[in-house]
C-alpha cells in the first residue's frame, strides 16, 4: 500500500492481508542517521489498522 514515516515508529511499510480487513505497518530499516533511534522496531509489525470491508482482495 505504501511507505511513510510514522511519528512513533519511524519509516514503515504498509500492506494489506488477503481476505482480512487489516492493514499492517511494518517498521523498515534505514541508513539515514536521523532514523537510528527507531532501529529496535526494524522488520517488526508495529501497528495493525482495522479497515472497513471484507478484506484486501
Amino acid at each position: 500500500l505504501g511507505r511513510f514515516v510514522h511519528p512513533e515508529f519511524g519509516p514503515v511499510w504498509s500492506t494489506g492481508h488477503l481476505g482480512d480487513a487489516v492493514v499492517s505497518l511494518i517498521s523498515t530499516a534505514s541508513d539515514d542517521p536521523k532514523f537510528a533511534k527507531y532501529k529496535d522496531h526494524n522488520w517488526k509489525v508495529v501497528q495493525e489498522l482495522k479497515m472497513p470491508g471484507a478484506g484486501n482482495l
